[in-house]
């Protein structure tokens, strides 16, 4: 790799700049989220229709106006035990306790959608800019020819990850970039140590 490829890197890196197209797909995203939202409307409540009253009571009015109470039988065991209304109980283990499948199914979290890539996209100075990938924490790009040309490209992403950092948006965090054609007294590589966050003692690990 040479500095064309780290160039072509670092873009990727720091926030760039969409293309007409993708401006196209953000606008069709953003307005199927909003007719989507329209669509959600609060459920219409019924209200108990009217029945006649003949059909609220099927037995015949006594000659005080009181509808007969019907008497149930119960067998003799009743009497002296009730029986209970059956409840729906949950799957447990033999102990007692709750089952494995129980427990499992309590732990796993639920998983929100995941946000489209360009949905995160701003408007900035007449242009839709978006961020640079953060999920990318470790480039190896040891036994190459980049030169400082190249490394300039990856201070310039590293800047701008860092300038617009957001909680829970590391960005990268380790760039190998020895036995390439960068001087070891270079000032450009000891800009890119300051911009990384020092690397974790043995122990820490």
């Amino acid at each position: 790799i040479g500095d064309a490829g780290a160039i072509k890197l670092a873009e990727v890196l720091g926030p760039f700049a969409l293309t007409h197209a993708e401006v196209v797909e953000r606008r069709r995203l953003l307005l199927a989220e909003a007719l989507g939202q329209a669509r959600v409307t609060p459920k219409e409540t019924k209200s108990p229709s009217k029945c006649p009253s003949s059909l609220h009571s099927s037995a015949a009015p006594d000659k005080q106006g009181k509808a007969p109470k019907k008497k149930e039988l119960l067998r003799p065991e009743e009497t002296r035990h009730p029986r209970k209304s059956p409840e729906p109980r949950a799957a447990r283990g033999r102990d007692g306790k709750p089952s494995a499948q129980q427990k499992r199914n309590s732990e796993v979290p639920e998983l929100a959608e995941p946000l489209h890539p360009l949905l995160e996209a701003r408007q900035d100075q007449g242009s839709v800019i978006l961020p640079g990938n953060r999920a990318l924490l470790n480039l190896d790009l040891t036994y190459n020819r980049i030169t400082e040309r190249g490394l300039g490209a990856f201070l310039a992403a590293l800047g701008g990850q860092q300038r617009q950092r957001q909680p829970g948006q590391e960005g990268l965090r380790c760039l190998g970039l020895e036995k390439n054609r960068i001087p070891p007294t270079s000032p450009a590589l000891a800009r890119l140590q300051e911009l990384l966050p020092p690397a974790p003692s043995p122990k820490s690990q």
